[in-house]
Formats: structure tokens, sequence, C-alpha cells
């Protein structure tokens, strides 16, 4: 009895190593993805693809198939099909739930603690009108908003799971509370850049 529950908990460690491994991995070729934008040539696809903005694709739709293949491959719960168009409308959805989560719920919290604020809407859009980029570094945010979200759902999705089946999950634990960690910070520090530019542009810096 003991050399199995030894050899069941070389196996589930194993598999979070793998699961870890397969995390890392996607995030970085994902980040080196975005890293290297150019909207006009990554959206430049046939069909569906074309219809889809940039900021559809890396805060709704990537978000959400990322918590889908993260989930099934942590634990058996299967929720992906072999129909790709049902597969994309189920990551679009969950996507856009985790997007609303850290809109509504995760950023309120961050303002709420005083670890962000946001320039004036007004000086926002006159910024915008004379540094294109800043939609695009807002979008950016928008992303590690999202990815930070999908990190604490997830993270607390293996903690129900585990009351029920038994399982530790420990190291997929430990990874995406670090992931958490990695992205609101990340966020934090995009968003007070963002301040700065729109800042820089209104000639408000101090």
């Amino acid at each position: 009895m003991h050399s199995f529950l030894k050899r069941l908990t070389t196996d589930r460690l194993r598999l979070d190593v793998r699961i870890a491994i397969d995390f890392l991995l996607y995030m970085y070729f994902s980040m080196k993805m975005i890293s290297d934008l150019n909207c006009s040539k990554v959206i430049g696809m046939d069909g569906l693809w074309e219809k889809i903005s940039s900021y559809n694709i890396f805060n709704n739709l990537f978000p959400g198939a990322l918590f889908i293949y993260l989930l099934e491959r942590m634990t058996n719960i299967v929720l992906s099909g072999d129909d790709l168009i049902k597969n994309v409308v189920l990551y679009y959805f969950v996507g856009l739930v985790i997007g609303r989560i850290g809109s509504i719920v995760l950023e309120p919290f961050l303002k709420l603690s005083r670890l962000i604020k946001f320039a004036p809407y007004k000086d926002y859009v006159s910024a915008c009108g004379v540094d294109g980029k800043i939609e695009t570094l807002q979008e950016i945010a928008n992303m590690y908003r999202t990815i930070f979200s999908m990190s604490i759902i997830l993270l607390a999705t293996l903690c129900v799971v585990g009351r029920f089946t038994g399982e530790t999950y420990g190291l997929s634990k430990i990874t995406l509370a670090v992931f958490a960690i990695l992205f609101v910070v990340s966020y934090i520090k995009q968003i007070r850049y963002i301040i700065y530019r729109v800042n820089a542009v209104n000639n408000k810096l101090p």
C-alpha cells in the first residue's frame, strides 16, 4: 500500500511538472508573438480571423483557450470537443467571462488598494489622438489583467475540484500563483507607463 501511494504521488508530481512546462512554453511563445505584434500582419488571415480584432483575440479568445487547455490538462474535466467552431465559441465565451471578472472585480480592487490609478478619460482620449501607440499599450495592459484574472480563477477552480477529488495539484497551484503575481505586476507597471505617456502628451508631467 505504501509503495502504491508513493508511486501515485510520483505520477502526480510528474504530471504537474509536465503541465507546468507546457504552461511555460505556451506563455513564452504567446508572449513572443505579442511582443512582435504588428496587427496588420497578425490579423491578416482569410475568412473569420479577418473579422476578429486583435483585442478580441488577445483578451477574449486567447485567455479562454488557455484556461480550457490548462483546466483539461490539470484535471480530468473535459470541456472542448472535436468541433472547431464550437471550441472557438467556447473559448471566446470563457475568455469574455474571465475578462469581465478582471474588469469588474479585480481592477476595482487594485484601484481601491491604490496599486493603480487611471488618467482622466478626457486626457486619455486627447493623448490617443496624438500618440496612437497608447491604445496598443492599453490593449496589452488589458491582456495582462485578463491573464492575471485567468490565473486567479483557475487557481480557485483547482482548490474547489481538489476538495471533491482529493488531489492537491501542488505544483500546478504554485505555477499559477507565480503567473498571477507576474501578470499583476506587469499590469500595474503597464498602467503606470500609459499614465506617464498620457501626461507627457498633455504636458502634465510633474
